[in-house]
């Protein structure tokens, strides 16, 4: 028994820190992710990561499922928010390909911008300002 508890609180923490070994990490996605709500006027994110969730909490950013912004990771979560109007946020390059309007992907231990013009004209969506600036336009 003592082994299955053991096994039991590790089980989220190790799947964690291997789903961080090729991504941002959540702390750092989070400060990212406040400073992107902060440009772009808004208070809240919509975000079903639970790191991620709790470290949004940690930097009191507020969750709303209806949010203007929000963090997708799965492909049903990517296609739900397609063509809401809402900016759209992944952590790969490649959920541009399926209609994600900003990418925030570790490279070279840097966090780098990449953003689909095409994807947002088609969710009217407007990029905030320091978006733009600090990111590789893509299409």
């Amino acid at each position: 028994m003592k082994t299955f508890w053991r096994l039991f609180w590790l089980a989220p923490l190790l799947s964690g820190a291997m789903a961080q070994a090729e991504d941002l990490a959540p702390t750092t996605l989070a400060k990212i992710l406040k400073l992107v709500l902060s440009d772009a006027k808004e208070n809240s994110i919509s975000c079903t990561d639970p790191l991620l969730r709790m470290e949004l909490m940690k930097l009191g950013v507020k969750l709303d499922p209806e949010a203007n912004i929000a963090w997708v990771k799965s492909a049903p979560e990517k296609a739900k928010f397609r063509g809401t109007n809402r900016l759209t946020i992944g952590g790969q390059v490649s959920d541009l390909n399926e209609g994600v309007i900003v990418a925030l992907v570790g490279e070279g231990g840097r966090c780098v911008f990449y953003v689909s013009k095409t994807n947002a004209n088609a969710n009217k969506v407007v990029l905030p300002t320091a978006v733009m600036k600090l990111g590789k336009v893509t299409q």
